[in-house]
């Protein structure tokens, strides 16, 4: 992907690298998460039903960055289900169940204040997104 103005500039940035970085003989891929909106209907520590615009894979592991108000959290999550459903004839709205995945002591804390200040404290019994 051609850079505006050449490589020059390019170069100059590279070089000012702190660490030395190794060419390969062959080609590496990977992938990278990037963020998309999306709306939260319900939420415990234990997971989450969330609602985005792209269908996200059951099965698969994300991450998802939530706004608790006073406090962001990045929790990883795996999709348990999804459906699909249509608002009209032009939005399509994607539900999924996410099951979170080794939540820290401090993201679960963050979640059950942001429950208590929304005034929606769950009980034991009721923390499961099956």
């Amino acid at each position: 992907m051609p850079i505006a103005g050449g490589t020059e500039g390019l170069r100059d940035v590279m070089d000012q690298r702190q660490r030395p970085r190794s060419a390969l003989p062959c080609s590496l891929s990977g992938e990278v998460t990037v963020y998309r909106p999306l709306s939260v209907s319900d939420i415990s520590p234990l997971g989450a039903r969330v609602e985005t615009a792209e269908v996200l894979r059951v099965d698969s592991v994300r991450a998802f960055r939530l706004n608790l108000g006073e406090q962001t959290v990045v929790l990883k999550g795996r999709i348990a289900h999804a459906s699909v459903r249509t608002l009209d004839d032009d939005v399509v709205v994607y539900t999924s169940g996410v099951e979170f995945l080794d939540v820290p002591p401090l993201a679960k804390a963050a979640i059950e204040r942001f429950l208590t200040r929304a005034g929606t404290s769950l009980r034991p019994e009721q923390m499961d997104i099956r």
